[in-house]
């Protein structure tokens, strides 16, 4: 070999071993310094973690049917490009109404080569048959909601998402509860992300099933409102409207029906805003089934009795600011006819009579203005007017007597009748009865809880009595139902329109709220319908509630409704009623009916503020402190003539007038400053300077009787 070959040979070996070298110093490298991330990278590129979906909790109704659950079903799933089969595949679908109808385009413009042809529930005989006709799809096993008993309660119910989670409903406000906990499978795939056929998934963890939830309502009571509601909707032409049924005792709902209503077994064509419960989202003026608060809080308060007497003008009152109208015209009738012919300027008296404290105290305890606590998402509290707020007027006092410039939902006006039923206790809305672990175990009770005493138990029995008077004389007659002697009022609203400014004339919220039996009640059945023409809640309303209350006596006759005993009430928490605006002795009377004790700072005659704070919670027993001021200063008032009265006389109509009055002497009123018919601000000093020798002055209240106790007649005997 010579020389030059040998040189060459030597290089080449060099450049090998050096190549060598590096070579093994690149293996050791990545052997040894880079083994835990290239072994994470080729982990990720040859296999998968996903979650397994846990099954969903069912929800069943009181007796154990039921209601919704999870089952498994086929989702048809094309993997591959788009393609004219794919289209075709697609429009199929459609036409069966399996998927929307603007699938097909959809998928036809998408570059996936994944493609879902519906997620929705598919019956699988359907399933294998499509499957059979488009070898391109394939079955892909999904956790899906299933209906055993058909549409029984979508709004309450809500719907699930196709990820699995709650978007309405109780599916949304337990959603946590219901949904369990998902499970980890590892998959084998190729670097393609193909699954591997030789190995086998590989489950990390089990998933957790989810709980259940046993609810207070009857799918059979649920079915009878649904049928009746929609029968009477349907003979009337109208085209919204809801009713639902509960227990006065336990304050259990045991049904809700909402209309126009959907089909939660095909999610994919339902308007979202069928999605909502009528009778806890929507507020609406109540019309004349608002004046239970108005006779309630007069009974309660002793003012008013049934047999006092009430003018009705013969159908017409002019009022401040307008003209007030009854339907039937009536002159002098009595306080309790006023109720049962649904007189809306008798029932202005009334509130007249009343006062306006008493009747917004007794708007309060009722829950008007307040949410009711229902486990449902989207509650509205409704409208109380407050007198100190903007808006308030001369007449409010007389419109919101008898159902206007007042807004409530259907939720509370129902359990303001139920209170009446329940010897005067406002119950709280119970839904949810208890949770269920997975295997259908009571896991946690939820109790029948008193809100508040509203009325005393005589003034409820004698409410019961005027309400069932209503039925067999007045307004609801349509509503008498021969199995089980109901009570209940009728109540015909207007419907406002903002943009107009004004009521229209042909529409209208039409409302029967009662119970049966009226002596014993043991259901509230509350029934309202949006109608348009000239219809009542008399001709709408009423025979749709009838129509129930007969369909559900097998369940009455049965004592079914007897399921849960009634809270204790003696733990109730109490609401602090909103006194702002309260004279200081209306305030503190208020607040000791409550069994609160009021405790007073600052001074002057109004109460402004109040800690806590209005609607708070607090035991029974807690001290609230009222901040006093003159809210009515700027207010002008006329000074009365006070000459010639007794000083004890002089000094309390001063100040009903809204004067300070300031004393001097003692006896009988001699002279006054300011003069009497002057106009002053609320809250001026008024000077009252009386004397014992003026003889006139006391014989004039002598002759008036003015005097009070034994002391009367000494003094009688020294005049003489």
């Amino acid at each position: 070999m010579s020389a030059a070959s040998d040189g060459r040979l030597r290089v080449v070996l060099g450049l090998a071993a050096l190549l060598f070298a590096a070579l093994l110093l690149r293996a050791g490298y990545l052997a040894l310094g880079r083994h835990a991330a290239l072994k994470a990278e080729a982990e990720d590129q040859q296999t998968q973690v996903e979650p397994i979906p846990p099954p969903r909790g069912p929800i069943v109704d009181r007796a154990g049917r039921t209601l919704v659950c999870s089952m498994e079903n086929p989702s048809l799933v094309w993997a591959g490009a788009s393609c004219p089969e794919l289209v075709a595949a697609a429009e199929e679908l459609a036409r069966a109404g399996l998927c929307a109808p603007e699938q097909p385009a959809r998928l036809a413009a998408s570059r996936s080569t994944y493609h879902y042809l519906t997620r929705r529930w598919v019956p699988e005989s359907f399933a294998r048959d499509f499957v059979a006709r488009h070898p391109g799809v394939r079955l892909e096993p999904e956790m899906k909601r299933f209906y055993p008993s058909g549409a029984s309660a979508p709004q309450a119910l809500g719907l699930v998402g196709i990820d699995g989670a709650g978007l309405s409903g109780l599916e949304c406000q337990f959603d946590d509860w219901l949904s369990g906990e998902p499970g980890r499978v590892l998959r084998f795939v190729t670097g393609s992300g193909r699954p591997q056929q030789t190995l086998a998934p590989r489950v990390l963890r089990e998933p957790r099933p989810g709980g259940g939830l046993l609810l207070s309502l009857d799918a059979r009571v649920q079915e009878v409102v649904r049928y009746r509601l929609t029968e009477g909707m349907a003979e009337f032409g109208a085209a919204e409207g809801f009713a639902l049924v509960l227990d006065p005792r336990s304050g259990e709902i045991l049904s809700l029906w909402g209309e126009p209503s959907f089909d939660p077994q095909d999610p994919g064509r339902i308007d979202p805003d069928l999605l909502r419960v009528r009778c806890v989202t929507d507020q609406f003026e109540p019309g004349s089934t608002f004046k239970i608060n108005t006779f309630s809080a007069a009974l309660e308060s002793g003012l008013v009795s049934p047999s006092d007497l009430v003018d009705c003008g013969n159908g017409r009152r002019r009022v401040p600011g307008g003209e007030v109208r009854d339907v039937k015209k009536m002159g002098v009738v009595t306080a309790a006819e006023a109720l049962v012919f649904s007189s809306n300027i008798g029932n202005g008296i009334v509130a007249e009579r009343t006062g306006w404290q008493r009747f917004y105290r007794m708007a309060q305890a009722f829950g008007f203005g307040q949410p009711t606590g229902i486990p449902l998402g989207g509650e509205a509290a409704g409208s109380l007017p407050h007198p100190l707020q903007p808006g308030w007027s001369e007449r409010s006092l007389l419109t919101i007597a008898y159902g206007q410039e007042v807004s409530v939902t259907g939720l509370q006006m129902a359990l303001a009748y139920a209170a009446v039923a329940n010897d005067g206790w406002l119950m709280k809305p119970l839904l949810v009865r208890a949770r269920l672990d997975p295997q259908g175990r009571v896991l946690e009770t939820f109790q029948p809880e008193a809100v508040r005493r509203v009325l005393s138990a005589e003034t409820a029995v004698t409410m019961r009595g005027l309400l069932r008077r209503v039925v067999c004389e007045g307004t609801g007659k349509e509503a008498e139902a021969a199995s089980f002697a109901p009570a209940g009022k009728t109540g015909t609203a207007q419907i406002y329109d903002p943009a107009l400014g004004r009521y229209l004339g042909n529409k209208h919220i039409v409302s029967f709220i009662g119970f049966a039996p009226w002596d014993d009640p043991h259901c509230v059945v509350a029934v309202t319908v949006w109608a348009e023409g000239d219809l009542s809640a008399g001709k709408v309303a009423a025979p749709i509630f009838r129509r129930i209350v007969e369909d559900l006596a097998w369940w009455l006759e049965d004592g079914r409704a007897s399921s849960m005993p009634m809270a204790e009430c003696i733990e109730a928490p109490i609401v602090v009623p909103d006194v702002r605006g309260f004279g200081v002795q209306a305030a503190r009377e208020a607040l000791h009916a409550a069994g609160l004790i009021p405790v007073l700072e600052g001074l002057g005659g109004r109460v402004e503020e109040l800690a806590p704070q209005p609607y708070a919670s607090v035991p029974r027993g807690s001290v609230v402190r009222l901040a006093l001021a003159d809210r009515d200063r700027d207010r002008a008032v006329r000074v009365p003539n006070l000459a010639g009265l007794s000083l004890r006389r002089a000094v309390s109509l001063a100040a009903q007038a809204g004067l300070a009055p300031g004393v001097r002497g003692s006896g009988w009123v001699v002279e006054q400053a300011p003069a009497a018919g002057s106009e002053v601000p609320s809250g001026t000093l008024c000077e009252i300077w009386a004397s014992p020798r003026a003889s006139r002055a006391r014989e004039e209240a002598l002759r008036r009787n003015e005097f009070g106790g034994p002391a009367a007649g000494l003094a009688a005997c020294a005049a003489r």
